[in-house]
């Protein structure tokens, strides 16, 4: 113990001493920088006119805000209508088997809504009960994703809404934050 107390009490070598000032040599201290806040100058607000419009592509359908039906009916994630506990819960923790699969990395939105629409349709003709649908997590640029933003909204379309009872996250074994368990209405025959 007393030889690290000696390790640390040294002085410095000449050499040690100058390549530490060459190393803080420009390093100002509060004082030095002598900061006036008044004399900041502040911008405008932007300008909100150039500003990127950001909508739902299918919320500009006039069947979808009249189709979409009563807040109670439009789907949410981890707010399951109509569904028993112990199914929900199931879902919730990726306890049901997985009988579909759909990726949609690399596809922009128009792209993934058909892919989407088409997969759910023949998940449900094929009377799968539950499918993984994988997003992505998206870049740190893109708001966390647009997919993974939107394909909400997405399963609420009424093409596809009427053959989706549930959404949840994914549980990490699955894709997590990037991936969604879709619960399909069993088919009457």
């Amino acid at each position: 113990m007393n030889k690290n107390r000696e390790k640390e009490n040294r002085r410095l070598k000449d050499s040690e001493a100058k390549l530490w000032e060459l190393a803080v040599s420009d390093i100002k201290t509060h004082s030095e920088q002598k900061i006036n806040m008044q004399q900041e100058t502040f911008l405008d607000k932007p300008d909100t006119s150039l500003k990127k419009k950001k909508s739902n592509i299918f919320m500009n359908e006039p069947s979808v805000k009249k189709n979409m039906g009563s807040q109670s009916e439009y789907l949410t994630v981890g707010k399951p209508i109509s569904l028993d506990r112990r199914t929900a819960i199931r879902l919730r923790r990726g306890q049901i088997k997985i009988e579909g699969r759909l990726d949609l990395h690399g596809y922009n939105q128009v792209e993934a809504i058909k892919i989407l629409k088409k997969f759910i349709q023949q998940s449900s003709e094929s009377n799968k009960r539950c499918v993984l649908v994988i997003t992505g997590k998206g870049s740190v640029g893109d708001s966390r994703g647009v997919l993974r933003r939107e394909l909400p909204n997405w399963i609420n379309h009424e093409d596809i809404r009427h053959q989706i009872l549930a959404i949840e996250q994914a549980q990490p074994f699955d894709g997590g934050f990037g991936a969604f368990y879709l619960l399909l209405r069993r088919r009457r025959t």
